[in-house]
């Protein structure tokens, strides 16, 4: 049986499908770790109306 010698290789940037209109689409956008700060602006230049939703950031200890 011959082998699978492709490898794959994981993007650390994947790209939004070409061709997605999202100006006055509402997109939810669940998390508010490092990931959603990558996909934030590009949804946002995009012209969507993005709504967050994110547990809240815990309080410092004072």
């Amino acid at each position: 049986m011959a082998e699978n010698t492709e490898k794959a290789i994981p993007d650390a940037h994947p790209a939004y499908p070409v061709g997605l209109r999202l100006a006055g689409r509402r997109v939810v956008v669940l998390g508010g770790g490092q990931v959603a700060q990558r996909r934030l602006p590009a949804l946002i230049a995009a012209g969507a109306d993005v709504t967050l939703v994110s547990p809240p950031r815990p309080r410092p200890w004072t």
